[in-house]
């Protein structure tokens, strides 16, 4: 949903934007990593890198219960670990500016 487009911030690792590009969204992470999401579960979504070297990702929207989504958690890779672990890189999302008429 469009509502996920924006961009994200983690003090650690930087910014992470998600964009609607055509029938589809993309995750873009630095200037290396992109990714096409495809729905997994609830607010969760498969990321396939763009870079097929990279596999999957799995990015988790934290909406709260108005709809307004305040961060994502992120895992660059579908491994059993690293789905086991607790520790998805979080991401903050930050305000839309408008831009004045």
């Amino acid at each position: 949903p469009d509502h996920f487009v924006g961009r994200y911030v983690s003090e650690m690792y930087g910014d992470v934007t998600i964009a609607a590009e055509g029938a589809h969204q993309v995750l873009h992470f630095g200037p290396s990593f992109a990714g096409d999401l495809e729905h997994w579960a609830n607010d969760s979504y498969k990321i396939t890198w763009h870079d097929r070297r990279q596999g999957s990702g799995l990015v988790t929207f934290l909406v709260n219960p108005l709809g307004q989504v305040s961060s994502l958690e992120l895992w660059p890779s579908l491994t059993p670990a690293a789905l086991r672990s607790e520790d998805g890189d979080d991401f903050k999302r930050l305000a839309a500016t408008t831009s004045p008429p």
